[in-house]
C-alpha cells in the first residue's frame, strides 16, 4: 500500500478682539417678516351661462392687474358634472403672446394643481372656489396674463356671463389641450362673454384691519378685510394664513372670549347683504348665520360669560340709516337696540366691555352719524335698551367721530384708573384722543392727533398703546395709566407703513408685547421698552490656534509621509483662548480622502461599520482634563495619553497650551499613498483649498472650539500617507493515506488561513510536485492534487476553488500554478476590496486576523479542504511538498 503523507508549508511572500457699538432699543425692536394680506383686483362675477370644458381642452380667461403686486390667490366659479368625488385637474398662470394665433405661453408662470371637492352632481351657476396659489407670483400692471385651466379628467362647467364684460380679458377655448387657441364666443357664437374669475393681490396698501391675541400669548390672530384670517406667531415673529372661512364675508372685528375659550369674528355676508358672524375654536371655524336685519358689524366685545351671553356686535343698520346692536347668546340673536334717537342717521365703530360691575355687563361704543359728530352709547347685557350717553347736539356736546374705545383692565387699582381711553378721527381738522370715566370725555393733554383706530391695553393696566395715522404716515401713541397725556412715539416706528388699523398687547407672559398691523406693515410694540440711549459691548472672541502636527513617538513630523500601520502617533497643536483654556474642546477628526482634494475632502458622513478603517474622530476636555474617541466606538484605533504643557511667559488669560494626543493606527487602516505628496502645497493651513492637494491620502483637521458657543471655532487641515500591510497565520497539515490507483481521496487536518490586508487583494495558494520523502527522485504530479474554500460565503463569483462548482476540489494545473482561495481572475475585478473596508476580511467573516483587536473575541478562519489522485504506478513512499499561501495586494 502507498502511503502519501503531505507536509504544509508557509511562504509569505480663530482671532479675539473686542467690539463697542451703540443701539437703541426702543420699544420698536422687533418687525415682522412680512404678512400674506392680499385683496381683491380684478374680477368677473356676472353669471348666466356656462362653458363645457371637456376632458382633452383647455380654457382660459386673460387679465390684466390693476396693480404692480404679488398674485396670491384666485378665485373660480364652476361645477363638477357626473361625479360625487374628488376631481384632479390643473391652473396655470401663464404670460401671453401672440404668434398669429394667440397662445398662452408654455414656460412661464405657476402651475397649480388641486383636488376640487364638490359633492353635488351639479348645481348651477356654481360655486366659488379659492385656490391659493405655491408661491405667490409678481406680476405687474402693463402685462396681460391667463388663467389657464387644461387636462381635466372629467367633464365640468366653468360659469359665464355676458353682461357686465371685463375690459381687460378676454375668454379662450382649446381643442387640443393647448396647442391652438379661439376666442371662446367665436367658437360659440351666442354673443361676447367673459368667464367668471377673481384674482387677488398683495400690494403696499393691502392690509389687516384688527387683531386678538390668545391668552397663551404665542399666537395672534388677525382679520383682513375680506375672509381671510391670519396668524401671527411671536416665537417666529412670521405670519401664515390660519383659514378662509366663507368667501362670501367681509370680517372687520376680532376678539378673543375668555370664559368660552374662543374667538369671534363679525363683518358682513356681501352676498346676502346681512350682518354676521364665525367663531372659531382653534380648529373649527364655525357659522354663527346672519342676523335678520342689520347690514353690517364693525365691532365686537366679549359679555365675560354673563348669563348665556357670548358676545355684543355692534355696526350699522339697513341701508345706512341707523346703528345697530345685537348680542349673541347660545339661542342665537338678541337685538339691543337700533335707530337714530335724535334724527341722525349713526354707525357704531367700536365697542368695549367694562369689567367694573360683577353683576351687570356694560359696553361702551362709539360712533358717528351723518353730520361726523361722535356719539358714545352704553348697552347692558340682557336688555333691549341703549343709553345716549354723550354726543348728540340735543345734549349740548360734540365729539369728533368715535373710531376706537378700550376700558383699562385692571378696574380694582381704583377709581383713578377705571376709565375708557376713546380714539377718534379728525373733525374740523384735527382728532382727539380722550378719557373716558363712563360719563364725560375728557381730552388728553396731547390733542390734534392724527385719526386713532385701534387702542389696547397692556394685561396689567399700567400702559396702552393707541395706533392710527393718516395716509403715508403711521402713528402709535403710549399712554401710562392714571396720567393725562399720550406720547407719540411715531418717529421710532420701524419702516413707518402708511395707517395702523389695529393693536392687541399680548399677555400674560413677559416680555408685554403688543402687535400693531396695518396697511402695509407689521411689528411687534414692546410696551415696556425704555427709550433711553444706551451701550453695547461685546466681546467677540475666538480660540487661537497657532500649529498642528502628525509625529511618531519619538516626535519626529511625518506630515505629508508615509507611515506604517500598527503603531503609535501623535497628533499635536498650539492653542490658547482668552475667555479661559478649560473652556474649550479639542476635536481631532482624520479620514481617507478616497481621491477628494481641497474643500471636496470631507470626514464621512455617519458613523457606520463601512467608514470605520476609513475615519476616526476623538475629542479632548481640558476641563478634565479627559479625551475619548468618538467614532468608531470599537476602535481600530486606540488612544494613550495626553500632554497638555503650557508655555512659560504667556501674559494672563494668553497662556499658550502645547498638546500631544497619542493614538495607535491599527493594522486595516486604508492604504494611502498620498500620491507621493507632490502637490506642492503647505504643510498646514486653515484653508482646505489651499492644503489637501494630494489624492488618495489620509486628511485631518484638529479644531480649537468654544465647548459652549459652537460658533467661535478655529480650525486648522494637514495630510499624512499610510503604508500598505498584510499579516497572515496558517495552522494545519493536510493528511491521508491512499493506495496507488485511487482518485480525489480526501485528506484531514485541513488548512486553517488567518489573514489581514489594508488594501484591494487576493488570496492564493500553489503547490509543487510532491516529492518522495521531500527530495525525490520520484513524484507525484501537482495537477493530481485539488483543493476547496470551505467558507459558506466561498461561491464561484468569489473564489476559483469552490465547492458549488467541484465538490471534489479544484485540481492546480501544474507546480507552482496559483488558484485564487479569494479572488477569481474570471470576474471583471482584479482586486477584492474587503467588506467594511478592511475592518473584516474577505469572505464576509470568513477570515480576520484582526478579529480579537476590534472586539469580536478571537479570529476567525478561512478553511481550505484537500484531495490527492494517487496514478496506479506509483511506488509506495511518503510525498511531501510546501503548501504557498499569497496575499497579493492591490498595486503589487
Amino acid at each position: 500500500m502507498a502511503i502519501v503523507a503531505v507536509m504544509l508549508c508557509v511562504s509569505l511572500s480663530f482671532v479675539s478682539f473686542n467690539a463697542n457699538s451703540e443701539d437703541v432699543p426702543g420699544p420698536f425692536a422687533e418687525r415682522s417678516n412680512g404678512y400674506p394680506l392680499d385683496k381683491q383686483d380684478q374680477s368677473h362675477i356676472n353669471s348666466d351661462n356656462y362653458e363645457i370644458l371637456n376632458p382633452g381642452g383647455a380654457l382660459a380667461q386673460t387679465f390684466k392687474p390693476g396693480v404692480d403686486g404679488k398674485l396670491t390667490k384666485i378665485s373660480l366659479r364652476f361645477d363638477i358634472l357626473g361625479t360625487n368625488s374628488p376631481v384632479s385637474f390643473d391652473i396655470a398662470i401663464r404670460t401671453t403672446y401672440f404668434d398669429g394665433i394667440w397662445k398662452p405661453n408654455g414656460v412661464a408662470g405657476n402651475l397649480i394643481t388641486f383636488s376640487v371637492i364638490d359633492n353635488e352632481v351639479f348645481d348651477f351657476p356654481g360655486i366659488w372656489q379659492d385656490f391659493n396659489l405655491p408661491t405667490p407670483i409678481t406680476l405687474d400692471s402693463a402685462t396681460t396674463y391667463a388663467i389657464v385651466l387644461f387636462n381635466p379628467t372629467l367633464t365640468f362647467h366653468w360659469v359665464r356671463g355676458n353682461s357686465d364684460i371685463y375690459a381687460d380679458g378676454l375668454a379662450w377655448r382649446s381643442g387640443d389641450s393647448g396647442e391652438t387657441w379661439a376666442e371662446a364666443d367665436q367658437v360659440v357664437p351666442i354673443g361676447e362673454y367673459e368667464l367668471n374669475f377673481k384674482t387677488f393681490m398683495q400690494t403696499p396698501d393691502s392690509g389687516l384691519k384688527k387683531v386678538a391675541w390668545h391668552p397663551n400669548g404665542k399666537y395672534a390672530l388677525a382679520v383682513s378685510g375680506d375672509d381671510t384670517v391670519y396668524r401671527y406667531d411671536r416665537e417666529t415673529i412670521t405670519w401664515s394664513l390660519e383659514g378662509t372661512p366663507n368667501a362670501n364675508y367681509v370680517f372687520n372685528d376680532i376678539v378673543w372670549d375668555d370664559f368660552y375659550n374662543e374667538f369671534y369674528l363679525v363683518g358682513q355676508n356681501i352676498a346676502m347683504g346681512r350682518a354676521g358672524a364665525y367663531k372659531y375654536d382653534g380648529t373649527v371655524f364655525t357659522d354663527l348665520f346672519n342676523t335678520p336685519s342689520p347690514t353690517t358689524f364693525y365691532a365686537v366685545d366679549t359679555c365675560g360669560g354673563y348669563g348665556d351671553y357670548n358676545f355684543l356686535a355692534v355696526g350699522e343698520d339697513s341701508g345706512g340709516y341707523g346703528y345697530a346692536a345685537w348680542h349673541h347668546d347660545t339661542l342665537g340673536w338678541v337685538e339691543v337696540s337700533s335707530g337714530w334717537p335724535g334724527g341722525f342717521p349713526e354707525q357704531l365703530h367700536a365697542v368695549a366691555w367694562n369689567q367694573r360691575d360683577t353683576a351687570a355687563t356694560y359696553h361702551y361704543a362709539v360712533g358717528v352719524d351723518d353730520e361726523s359728530d361722535g356719539f358714545i352709547y352704553r348697552f347692558q347685557t340682557g336688555s333691549t335698551v341703549a343709553t345716549l350717553l354723550y354726543g348728540q347736539d340735543n345734549l349740548g356736546a360734540e365729539l369728533e367721530p368715535g373710531y376706537a374705545i378700550s376700558w383699562n383692565p385692571q378696574y380694582l387699582l381704583g377709581a383713578s384708573y377705571d376709565y375708557a381711553l376713546i380714539g377718534t378721527e379728525p373733525y374740523y381738522g384735527f382728532g382727539n384722543c380722550y378719557k373716558f370715566d363712563g360719563t364725560n370725555p375728557a381730552y388728553l393733554i396731547s390733542k390734534n392727533t392724527v385719526p386713532i383706530y385701534d387702542i389696547g391695553w397692556q394685561p396689567d393696566g399700567e400702559l396702552a398703546v393707541l395706533v392710527g395715522g393718516s395716509p403715508g404716515t403711521g402713528t402709535v401713541y403710549h399712554h401710562s395709566k392714571g396720567t393725562s397725556d399720550i406720547v407719540d412715539l411715531s418717529d421710532e416706528v420701524p419702516g413707518s407703513p402708511d395707517t395702523f388699523y389695529g393693536v392687541a398687547v399680548k399677555g400674560p407672559t413677559s416680555p408685554s408685547s403688543g402687535i400693531v398691523i396695518g396697511s402695509s406693515g407689521g411689528f411687534a410694540d414692546y410696551v415696556d421698552a425704555s427709550n433711553i440711549d444706551t451701550q453695547i459691548t461685546v466681546n467677540v472672541a475666538y480660540p487661537k490656534l497657532f500649529w498642528i502636527g502628525f509625529n511618531d513617538t519619538a516626535h519626529n513630523s511625518k506630515i505629508e509621509q508615509q507611515v506604517p500601520p500598527d503603531e503609535w502617533y501623535e497628533f499635536s497643536f498650539a492653542a490658547n483662548y482668552s475667555l479661559g483654556w478649560t473652556e474649550c474642546e479639542v476635536i481631532v477628526q482624520a479620514w481617507y480622502d478616497g481621491g477628494a482634494l481641497g474643500d471636496t475632502s470631507e470626514f464621512p458622513a455617519g458613523g457606520t461599520e463601512d467608514n470605520r478603517c476609513l475615519a476616526f474622530s476623538l475629542i479632548y476636555d481640558p476641563s478634565g482634563p479627559f479625551y475619548s474617541m468618538t467614532y468608531p466606538g470599537i476602535p481600530e484605533y486606540a488612544i494613550g495619553g495626553v500632554n497638555d504643557a503650557v508655555v512659560p511667559g504667556g501674559a494672563a488669560g494668553e497662556e499658550i497650551h502645547n498638546v500631544t494626543l497619542a493614538v495607535r493606527l491599527g493594522p486595516q487602516i486604508r492604504f494611502a499613498t498620498g500620491n507621493d505628496f507632490i502637490s506642492g502645497d503647505p504643510d498646514t493651513d486653515a484653508a482646505k483649498a489651499n492644503t489637501l492637494l494630494d489624492a488618495n491620502s489620509w486628511d485631518f483637521n484638529i479644531t480649537v472650539r468654544d465647548s459652549t458657543n459652537n460658533v467661535a471655532t478655529t480650525s486648522m487641515y494637514s495630510e499624512f500617507g499610510i503604508n500598505k500591510a498584510v499579516s497572515i497565520s496558517v495552522t494545519g497539515n493536510p493528511t491521508g493515506n491512499a493506495p496507488p490507483g485511487s482518485n480525489d481521496m480526501p485528506m484531514g487536518n485541513p488548512s486553517q488561513i488567518t489573514y489581514s490586508t489594508n488594501s484591494g487583494y487576493w488570496v492564493n495558494v500553489s503547490v509543487p510536485n510532491l516529492l518522495e520523502n521531500g527530495v525525490g527522485p520520484l513524484w507525484i504530479d501537482a495537477d493530481n492534487v485539488a483543493v476547496a474554500n470551505a467558507n459558506v460565503f466561498a461561491n464561484p463569483q468569489y473564489t476559483e476553488i469552490n465547492a458549488t462548482d467541484n465538490p471534489f476540489g479544484t485540481k492546480f494545473t501544474g507546480p507552482g500554478q496559483y488558484l485564487c482561495v479569494w479572488g477569481n481572475r474570471t470576474e471583471p475585478q482584479v482586486h477584492i476590496d474587503a467588506p467594511s473596508n478592511g475592518s473584516v476580511s474577505f469572505g464576509p467573516f470568513g477570515s480576520d486576523f484582526n478579529a480579537a483587536w476590534t472586539g469580536s473575541g478571537g479570529s476567525t478562519t478561512t478553511q481550505l479542504n484537500w484531495w490527492v489522485t494517487v496514478p496506479g504506478a506509483t511506488a509506495e513512499g511518503i510525498y511531501q511538498a510546501k503548501i504557498t499561501i499569497t496575499i497579493e495586494a492591490e498595486g503589487g
